[in-house]
């Protein structure tokens, strides 16, 4: 929502800067100023100042500076307009709205919050239900009380098609809001619920909305997905959000790091031990939205994944996203069990802190677990070990990459100009240190590198052609090259393209290089997200250029110009973030 410049510059105006940090940090006078610990990072000695007279805070450790209004925003991790319609409902201030719409819009997304939440009483009354009993002792067996499943709202889908959707409708609730949050599918046969039989987990936004559920089976069924998480909706985009963020962030703010695992009863387990800064990302890979989201609470990131295979290839992909985000990352390793989630039912709090302690920062776990099956007597050896470090320096900062290449030098023995020459071709800007999107817009070959790198995926995986069916892909081979998966969704598009006349000499030698270099593709999952989060951002680009262009318009009213700019303002500030 937009509201007048006016209401908001009197709103910030009136408030007490002094009252509304006082609410958050402990403040005592100094002279003129109020002085406290930085709420921001962690701090011994106060150096967050607040200056009533100018109605300003400023903190000289970390450099976080601004209004009341922007202290309220950042520390409860709120949009702009968020902050404003919050504090002005607090002080009683009056705000004009200039587009008319938003009421409708907040009153149908309080709605479907509110289905949500009543959904979920649903779910966990059913957990109490003597004819339920065997969900009820399998998270008692977990060790969770019936007030820990109270306090976190778990429940218990039962095993039939229609049982939550007949609730919902006696509510008052219709098909279609079941529809849109995804807790129905649509089947040829009729609809159905989404989860049967299932442990249900709420999932949360970070301002403390249920968006999204997800369940797990109760029995070890190999023919259906141990977990399920609700499908994607206007609610809940499974890239952008993180289980576990209590009190909008502020737990983890307070404890000044964040220990990052892998399932809903690592997480859940870890709570009830006292350890309510543990999160989870939901299942799925760990995403670049994710690691945006946390940064907002957060730099300093204790990986606690599984202690098997896939454990430890997942918090090498985790650490070089967090890094590409200069997060500090240490790696939890606990032996003897799976997961966090089965040492602490084991061994206990203490056990589990003393494992904390131990924890090894992300270079020299990654250095142990690289050098265990390499000689370090030999050239060649040394070289491979070089190798497998090239990923997690390829995201490093300059400062960061000068600082592990002279440990890895010292590590092995070698020059540190010698590790530079190997490594440093590769290194990539940091993300959030240039403006451009991480993919490249353009290649040496004048090809739009997005569309070439879209296209490279959905030739690798066609299901990725759907995900991608919004796009507008602009270059004329890749237009064939979709229409082609198109007409062939079903065969195999590698033959379909060296049998087909829609391309000529040139376009097919072309097409032979994009499908030889398919394989280079690691991990499909992520490179689809930063994929789309590319896509998206070029997007948010090419509106916010449509409203400049727009603003040239002599013929528009006063009115019309506040409202381009307050969207293209919004949108601005979306794309910095």
């Amino acid at each position: 929502m937009i509201y007048k410049k006016e209401d908001i510059d009197k709103l910030i105006e009136n408030l007490d800067i002094v009252e509304v940090v006082g609410e958050y940090v402990e403040l005592k006078k100094s002279g003129q100023n109020y002085k406290g610990r930085c709420p921001f990072h962690k701090e011994k000695t106060p150096s967050f100042v607040v200056n009533p007279e100018k109605n300003i805070f400023k903190c000289f450790g970390c450099g976080e500076a601004g209004n009341a209004l922007s202290f309220y925003e950042k520390i409860n991790n709120l949009e702009f307009i968020e902050a404003v319609e919050e504090l002005a409902k607090k002080k009683n201030a009056p705000l004009t709205p200039i587009r008319g719409d938003y009421k409708k819009a907040i009153q149908t997304n309080k709605k479907k919050y509110q289905l949500l939440e009543d959904a979920a009483d649903y779910f966990m009354n059913n957990i109490f239900e003597e004819k339920n009993k065997k969900a009820l002792i399998y998270l008692k067996d977990r060790g969770l009380s019936e007030e820990f499943i109270k306090n976190y709202k778990l429940g218990y889908a039962v095993n039939d098609w229609n049982a939550l959707s007949d609730y919902m409708y006696k509510k008052g609730y219709t098909e279609k809001e079941l529809i849109d949050v995804a807790l129905i599918k649509v089947g040829e046969k009729g609809n159905y619920d989404t989860f049967r039989d299932r442990i249900m987990f709420p999932i949360h936004s970070n301002n403390g909305n249920i968006i999204a559920f997800g369940g797990r089976i109760l029995d070890n069924n190999k023919n259906i997905a141990k977990y399920l998480n609700s499908p994607e909706t206007v609610l809940f985009q499974k890239s952008d959000n993180l289980y576990g963020i209590l009190k909008k962030g502020s737990i983890i703010r307070k404890r000044g790091f964040s220990l990052l695992m892998e399932g809903y009863m690592d997480v859940l387990t870890a709570h009830k031990y006292g350890f309510d800064n543990a999160i989870a990302s939901l299942g799925t890979s760990f995403t670049e939205g994710q690691a945006k989201l946390l940064q907002k609470y957060t730099k300093n990131i204790v990986l606690c994944y599984d202690m098997d295979s896939a454990g430890r290839k997942a918090t090498e992909r985790t650490a070089n996203i967090l890094k590409k985000y200069e997060f500090n990352v240490k790696v939890l390793e606990l032996s003897g069990v799976k997961d966090p989630d089965d040492y602490l039912r084991k061994f206990g709090k203490e056990k589990f802190i003393e494992s904390l302690k131990k924890s090894k920062e992300i270079f020299d776990y990654l250095y142990f677990n690289y050098s265990l099956d390499i000689n370090l007597s030999e050239i060649i050896e040394k070289k491979n070990l070089i190798k497998r470090f090239k990923d997690f320096f390829n995201n490093l900062s300059e400062l960061e990459f000068g600082l592990y290449a002279e440990k890895l030098a010292i590590n092995i023995g070698l020059d540190k100009k010698l590790i530079e020459l190997e490594l440093k071709p590769k290194i990539k800007p940091k993300f959030n240190n240039y403006k451009k999107n991480r993919i490249e817009i353009k290649s040496s070959l004048q090809k739009d590198k997005l569309e070439y790198e879209t296209i490279r995926l959905i030739i690798k995986n066609k299901k990725y052609y759907k995900e991608f069916g919004m796009i507008e892909i602009k270059d004329e081979l890749y237009q064939k090259i979709l229409l082609l998966i198109e007409n062939n969704e079903k065969e195999n598009i590698f033959e379909k393209i060296n049998q087909n006349d829609l391309f000529d000499k040139k376009e097919k030698r072309e097409l032979i290089d994009l499908i030889y270099s398919v394989d280079e593709i690691e991990n499909e999952e992520d490179f689809f997200e930063e994929l789309k989060f590319s896509w998206n951002r070029r997007n948010k680009e090419a509106k916010e250029k449509e409203l400049k262009n727009k603003l040239l318009d002599e013929n528009l009213s006063l009115e019309e110009k506040k409202n381009i700019l307050y969207e293209r303002y919004e949108l601005i500030k979306k794309l910095k973030n």
